[in-house]
């Protein structure tokens, strides 16, 4: 959570990297899906005391479900998203190559913007997830969510 100059709180997701993967379930149970991750998740445990009140509150559920649907319809859009990812990977793909102790390899960089990609796992192939990918499934679920379709 972050106070602006002019007295606004902004409020800041946390772990929103797990959407990138598909993980076991945790110690309360709910299970990070990939693609599928509940735009809810994590607001029904008694730790998470802020995000549990705030989307008990039905004007500040209802506006935080617009703007997940807007961001969806926007931001997911690869025809949107797409010139942007492969501007960016442009702009830092030297970088990458250079770099001799980079996570994955440069074909992999090169490839995971807009194809998935098959490397090796530690118990044979694995296929990795574009982005492009993870895009057009994220957007699809959560247009699909059915509290975002109950908007008016």
């Amino acid at each position: 959570m972050y106070l602006d100059v002019k007295g606004r709180f902004h409020i800041y997701p946390h772990d929103g990297n797990e959407a990138f993967f598909d993980a076991p379930a945790n110690i309360r149970g709910a299970a990070a899906r990939g693609t599928e991750l509940d735009p809810f998740i994590g607001s029904t445990e008694p730790d998470k005391v802020l995000l549990s009140r705030l989307v008990a509150v039905p004007a500040l559920r209802t506006r935080y479900l617009q703007y997940v649907k807007e961001m969806a319809t926007t931001w997911l859009d690869w025809q949107r998203l797409g010139p942007l990812a492969l501007k960016y990977q442009a702009l830092i793909e030297g970088d990458v190559q250079a770099d001799t102790r980079k996570f994955d390899s440069y074909d992999a960089f090169r490839a995971l913007v807009a194809r998935d990609y098959e490397t090796k796992g530690a118990q044979g192939p694995v296929t990795r997830m574009s982005l492009k990918t993870f895009a057009d499934q994220r957007r699809a679920f959560l247009l699909n969510y059915p509290a975002i379709t109950a908007l008016k």
